[in-house]
């Protein structure tokens, strides 16, 4: 994040910190989910940063029905992951393991291809597919041994989406 961009986070975080935190997130979230279109462009500092200032928002759906560590996964945001990872261990557990639509779980977002713009960033479709399951084999590692398993309303796992 460029230095003007950065003053300007950090001024504005340091303005919404007098408000309550019901007011914090409806700003983020009206009239866009500014924090959800962060993490899915992969802006880590504009997410560090509000982090920082607010950790409480790790606990919040930052999109309709997601919360900020499952949009992460499903862009393949791969630093945004490591900054919850950083933040907490344990809490990056238990939003992993938090249910989506359908029975979903954040491992099955993972088992999902990758948006084209990701996909894309490497080229030739061996070292793709290296890349999707070495993403996969990472959210794994997060995800609890009963959630591996767990199968959505399509009656699949998260490896059957993977494969």
């Amino acid at each position: 994040m460029n230095m003007l961009l950065n003053v300007l986070v950090n001024h504005a975080c340091t303005q919404l910190s007098s408000k309550s935190f019901h007011q914090i997130f409806y700003f983020l979230r009206n009239p866009e989910p500014i924090l959800g279109s962060a993490v899915c462009a992969g802006i880590e500092e504009f997410v560090r940063t509000l982090l920082h200032h607010f950790p409480n928002l790790i606990h919040y759906d930052v999109i309709p029905n997601q919360n900020i560590l499952q949009v992460a996964v499903e862009f393949l945001q791969e630093k945004i992951v490591n900054i919850i990872k950083k933040i907490s261990p344990t809490t990056t557990k238990i939003l992993c393991s938090v249910e989506l639509e359908f029975e979903n779980n954040t491992l099955h977002l993972a088992g999902k291809l990758a948006p084209s713009f990701k996909l894309f960033s490497v080229s030739g479709a061996a070292l793709q597919m290296q890349r999707e399951l070495q993403w996969f084999k990472d959210v794994e590692k997060m995800t609890s041994p009963s959630r591996k398993e767990r199968k959505n309303t399509n009656n699949e796992t998260a490896k059957d989406v993977f494969g």
